[in-house]
């Protein structure tokens, strides 16, 4: 599956903002006669590619099972559309080279697996045994995806371009995404790879600056990648037939929502100069702490 998208709206916090240099911030203006210019464009552009997949099965002994997987990999040239938070870039007139990389909505893998089951014990029972304990059916509904990029800014408006948009900082040429085994709330991605941009010089491999090579900070939009989801939903059901109106009946279900209480947590602080930089420091809000529901229904 792929599908291409243009002409997405943005907002551009500062059209009017100088390039990194030395010298006040106005004289450095495109057009010096105004100060701060915001400005909504729809000149965004995206493309996704997917490979979906679905397997279903009927078992024996009451047990069906649905699961569902995509790979994903969506790329654009904004952060947000207006109303979401705007361009997130370097330079509202510079975005084709420095902004293009991969979408905040990135999510490279997904996988959902569903089933129910007609539990086997209690079918042979009679009489109030067999009311009780036979006919409960257990159902599932398993998540886990992989996490969503997002970029690292710099405090402070050390490029001296006015601090209307987002400062990148400059990346030392390592991959700042640490391997699975290393990363934990603490330190989500190594923040040394990381230095502060000024509009003095770019970092040379050793991390000293260079002299005269000032300009945008070289990290990347969203080159990095946050905590991913795993979550466990989980229910039990049973219908209790009415033996004195027929085909009427109550069912009892329970549901445990994150059933294992497995925290999911937000991306880490991506801000350099900061005391969260690199630091986990919240869940999300979409997948929430165990929650259990009980709930009766009267059919007829």
């Amino acid at each position: 599956m792929a599908s291409k998208s243009a002409n997405v709206d943005t907002s551009l916090r500062n059209f009017n903002q100088p390039d990194p240099g030395p010298g006040p911030v106005q004289e450095r203006r495109p057009y010096q006669g105004f100060a701060t210019i915001r400005m909504m464009v729809s000149d965004g552009n995206g493309l996704y590619h997917s490979m979906q997949s679905r397997y279903e099965h009927r078992f024996s002994k009451g047990l069906n099972v649905t699961a569902a997987y995509t790979w994903g990999h969506m790329i654009d040239d904004i952060t947000e559309t207006i109303n979401r938070g705007g361009c997130g870039c370097q330079s509202a007139r510079l975005r084709g080279a420095l902004e293009r990389g991969n979408s905040v909505e990135d999510v490279r893998h997904r996988m959902v697996v569903g089933g129910v089951w007609e539990l086997p014990w209690g079918k042979q029972l009679t009489g109030v045994a067999g009311a009780v304990l036979g006919g409960w059916q257990g159902g599932w509904l398993v998540t886990m995806e992989s996490g969503q990029p997002f970029s690292v800014s710099q405090s402070g408006d050390t490029q001296n371009k006015g601090g209307n948009e987002a400062s990148r900082p400059h990346t030392l040429g390592v991959n700042a995404n640490l391997p699975g085994g290393q990363r934990d709330p603490s330190r989500w991605f190594d923040t040394t790879a990381f230095v502060r941009s000024t509009y003095q010089g770019a970092p040379a491999s050793n991390g000293l600056f260079l002299p005269g090579s000032g300009g945008y900070g070289t990290a990347g939009r969203n080159t990095l990648v946050g905590p991913g989801a795993n979550v466990w939903d989980l229910s039990v059901s049973k219908n209790f037939k009415l033996p004195w109106k027929e085909g009427h009946s109550i069912m009892f279900r329970t549901e445990f929502f994150n059933a294992f209480n497995t925290p999911q947590f937000n991306n880490p602080g991506n801000t350099l100069g900061t005391g969260s930089f690199g630091v986990v420091s919240s869940t999300r809000g979409l997948n929430p702490n165990r929650q259990m529901q009980f709930a009766l229904k009267y059919l007829f």
